[in-house]
């Protein structure tokens, strides 16, 4: 599959019923994907053979003007927040993408909210059964 500066792909997340986000770039005629990471809790940057590695290709988000974006402008806009940290509620992969291209969105959804519902109620499970 062929991807172009300014695809936003949605794959997997390590949280059931969420999907996970990244941009593409260009670097020396290879491709990258800036990504806030959940798991490492803040913006990355990584081929983009080891972004899809390991996870479900679900779609490109293509509802946004990719035109006016180039490789340097989106490096400059991750320049920006390359040292921010992951807030799930704040400045998640979502919230990344849509600032690095404004005029992109990944609409947030559900998906979301009932992600985070599962999570809190694996992890409340975990803790009882731990103290039993």
């Amino acid at each position: 599959m062929q991807f172009k500066t300014g695809d936003i792909l949605r794959v997997n997340s390590v949280v059931p019923f969420v999907s996970h986000y990244g941009i593409v770039f260009s670097r020396n005629k290879l491709q990258y994907v800036a990504h806030n990471s959940f798991t490492k809790g803040k913006v990355l940057i990584v081929p983009l053979v080891k972004f899809l590695a390991k996870k479900e290709f679900l779609s490109v988000v293509r509802n946004c003007k990719t035109e006016s974006l180039t490789d340097s402008s989106i490096e400059k806009s991750i320049s920006e927040v390359i040292n921010r940290q992951y807030k799930f509620f704040g400045f998640n992969c979502e919230a990344f993408t849509d600032y690095v291209c404004p005029n992109c969105t990944t609409k947030t959804d559900q998906r979301i909210v009932w992600g985070f519902g599962l999570f809190v109620l694996l992890l409340i499970i975990i803790l009882i059964t731990k103290n039993k």
